[in-house]
């Protein structure tokens, strides 16, 4: 798996841990390590091989139908974050295997500059609340300690979204200036806490009428038990507050 262009010259990931250690306390922690991000294909691609690996990302993922037959979907607590660490532990928990194949090669490109009409489902797809919960759910899934590997995540929340929606926003008020100190300034001094206010408002404004939606369906269900069609309508109504 490679990333950003030209591509297929660097990787993203090849291969890599994804597993619960318990250290001497007996605290059960989680071990993520992804291998070789960041070096060169054409300086290591000679020593790959198809091995057997702990982590996958679905960037490229190749699944076995009978695999979800087996241990059913995705979680679907995992709203944004971990996902394929939770399935790869999972599959692994299974007795099954997860392997790299370096003759697979893709490369993942981040996308061009968001429209405005994509803003509002993508600070609510990388939203703090979103990324907050799915790892509440990772260490309650596999009780896991509030270690240092997530209050590193919890520190980071909504790196994303600076780097999608704020950068660019600072490049402009900053008029091209490449002085570090001046975007952190403008950054974390201004930006940063007005978009987290306005992350919180939309999330919980998608939440509330998530909430009424499933009270519709309830209230619907109950007073019309045989019309499943209409139900069926209410839960494939647009989940995003205009």
């Amino acid at each position: 798996m490679c990333q950003h262009e030209p591509i297929h010259e660097e990787i993203h990931f090849a291969g890599g841990e994804s597993r619960i250690v318990v250290d001497i306390k007996g605290r059960r922690r989680m071990r993520e390590k992804m291998y070789k991000q960041g070096h060169k294909v054409a300086k290591l691609r000679s020593q790959f091989q198809r091995s057997q690996t702990e982590l996958c990302e679905f960037h490229c993922m190749l699944v076995r139908a009978n695999i979800f037959e087996e241990l059913g979907y995705l979680d679907e607590q995992m709203l944004n974050t971990k996902e394929h660490v939770d399935f790869c532990m999972d599959v692994m928990q299974a007795g099954h295997k997860v392997y790299f194949e370096p003759d697979s090669l893709v490369t993942y490109v981040p996308a061009v500059a968001l429209k405005w009409s994509d803003l509002h489902y993508y600070m609510l797809r990388w939203s703090d609340a979103w990324e907050t919960n799915s790892l509440s759910r990772l260490r309650q899934k596999w009780d896991l300690a509030e270690d240092t590997y997530f209050k590193q995540k919890y520190k980071a929340l909504g790196w994303r979204r600076r780097d999608t929606i704020l950068s660019p926003i600072v490049n402009r008020l900053t008029l091209g200036i490449n002085n570090r100190l001046v975007k952190k300034l403008v950054m974390f001094g201004l930006l940063a806490p007005a978009e987290k206010t306005l992350n919180r408002y939309l999330t919980a404004r998608h939440e509330q009428a998530a909430q009424q939606r499933k009270k519709q369906q309830s209230d619907y269900a109950s007073a019309y038990p045989t019309d499943r069609s209409a139900v069926q309508q209410l839960s494939n109504k647009e989940l995003i507050p205009r």
